[in-house]
């Protein structure tokens, strides 16, 4: 596992582009296995992430996406969402989305 992080002035697309550039060019073992990158779904990272290499999987954090979910429409539905992001088959991903919509 590697974690990486960069210190930059903003959260911006140039700041973005700057971090994963440099991120391909230190870890060229990336090419050779397997490779998720996760993130939190920021506007400038959305933009920076069409510069990874298509065998690069784009994954997002859980957390970040339940906390814009529940802020955005109710803090109630946290249980609603781990629920349906946990479930472990498409059977039951489905059976929490229909249970719970109204």
């Amino acid at each position: 596992m590697v974690l990486s992080w960069a210190i930059v002035e903003s959260e911006n697309r140039d700041s973005w582009h700057y971090f994963v550039m440099h991120l391909l060019a230190a870890l060229p073992i990336l090419s050779e296995r397997p490779t998720t990158f996760m993130s939190d779904r920021d506007k400038g990272l959305m933009d920076a992430e069409a510069l990874l290499p298509l065998y690069i999987c784009h994954a997002y954090c859980c957390f970040h996406l339940k906390e814009n979910f529940t802020t955005k429409f109710s803090r109630t539905l946290a249980d609603i969402f781990w629920q349906i992001a946990r479930s472990p088959t498409a059977y039951l991903y489905n059976y929490h989305i229909v249970t719970n919509t109204p």
